[in-house]
């Protein structure tokens, strides 16, 4: 019997002594990611933000996913972009996938309660998540609900919480599974934004014609944007333009430098949806709102080509370098 527990209990520490050492490894494997996964979870922001090294300049870049890197990979997207220029700095990049200035508010609200003081943020407008019938108006996204729910009760009033049965099962599994709630931590560190499965998936539709025929099948078209873009004048109660707001003074009460931009958007796909005075118009009032807080305001919206876009607002890897290049001359 004396034996029987000797061996549990050797057994037990060896497992810990093993989990304490994957973990470790991960943490010197998995350096500061050039973007968040598509699906991250809440405790791998945690674990990002927990994990980022305070000894150099720290720029956060924030945004939607013209920032976050839509239909590029992750070493092309701006985030890696940007910090391969600024080699002073350390790049910590919350954009998001799906993202608005909801989301962008609550990432930086949580970036500062973790005690980060970044030297400077970047973040993009886009002007198509001011409409109230975009998607990502007033949703938060999952990852962020935790962090979204600290906030004031005036803010969560203000919020469209996703509470779907998928989500609420995830949440569960978290508190009960270590292992789970850094599926995102693990999976990136030892697969990268692609597992073997997902590849193989692609080298076939390659091969087969697929791919050729669902990407001209999903080419853009003006009409498929038909609405997206609210010309009305923004209104003070625009939800995006409220959290633009809380999004500036929040970062001016902590004495952050900020640089905002306006998202490059393909004036040669949707010229006869947005090309019109209203447009400009609300173009100009992010502009100024931005500069009443005594940030700095960059109109990028009509800076590049046609062939520079993938879509409506998502540039290729070229723009996306390009791109870099202008805010890393401006990240001073």
């Amino acid at each position: 019997m004396s034996k029987r527990r000797t061996s549990w209990w050797a057994s037990g520490v060896i497992m810990l002594a093993l989990l304490a050492f994957l973990d470790g490894g991960l943490r010197l494997w998995h350096p500061l990611p050039s973007r968040l996964p598509e699906n991250f979870s809440a405790a791998y922001l945690s674990r990002v933000l927990g994990d980022l090294p305070r000894s150099r300049g720290i720029v956060v870049l924030a945004g939607d996913s013209a920032v976050w890197g839509y239909h590029v990979s992750k070493q092309e997207s701006l985030g890696a972009r940007l910090a391969a220029l600024l080699v002073h700095d350390q790049v910590l990049n919350v954009s998001i996938q799906g993202g608005s200035p909801v989301n962008t508010y609550v990432a930086l609200t949580e970036v500062l309660r973790r005690g980060i003081h970044p030297r400077l943020v970047i973040f993009n407008l886009n002007l198509k998540e001011f409409s109230p019938e975009d998607r990502s108006y007033q949703r938060i996204l999952p990852a962020l609900a935790p962090a979204a729910h600290q906030l004031s009760a005036a803010d969560r009033r203000d919020f469209l919480f996703q509470e779907d049965h998928q989500t609420r099962l995830a949440r569960a599994v978290e508190r009960i599974w270590l292992l789970y709630r850094y599926r995102d931590d693990i999976r990136q560190a030892v697969f990268g934004d692609a597992d073997l499965a997902s590849r193989l998936a692609s080298a076939a539709a390659a091969l087969s014609g697929r791919a050729e025929r669902e990407a001209e099948r999903n080419a853009p078209t003006a009409d498929k944007y038909f609405g997206a873009y609210d010309l009305s004048p923004l209104a003070t109660d625009n939800t995006s333009l409220r959290y633009t707001r809380e999004t500036l003074a929040l970062l001016r009460s902590h004495n952050i430098p900020t640089l905002v931009y306006l998202t490059p958007t393909n004036h040669g796909l949707l010229h006869d949806t947005i090309d019109a005075p209203e447009y400009d118009a609300n173009l100009k009032e992010l502009m100024a709102v931005v500069r009443s807080y005594g940030m700095r305001a960059y109109n990028f919206d009509r800076s590049f080509p046609q062939n520079a876009f993938i879509d409506n607002d998502h540039l290729r890897a070229p723009g996306l370098s390009q791109l870099a290049r202008q805010l890393a001359a401006l990240a001073v």
